[in-house]
């Protein structure tokens, strides 16, 4: 079987830097308080499902 040779964007140095550099990124300034931010919209998610439900789309 012939192995196909990866287009230019895969081989790329520049591109496997930004992965690398947008990885990090992540790691360091985005997946720290994710989870906390993502508990805090779940909470307000219901809260307001529950208005909606007891009051209807009039609110309170």
């Amino acid at each position: 079987m012939a192995s196909k040779q990866q287009p230019y964007w895969r081989r790329s140095r520049a591109l496997t830097q930004l992965g690398r550099a947008l990885r990090s990124y992540h790691r360091g300034g985005v997946a720290p308080p994710w989870q906390p931010m993502s508990a805090l919209v779940s909470a307000e998610r219901a809260k307001y499902a529950r208005v909606l439900l007891d009051h209807g789309s009039r609110g309170c």
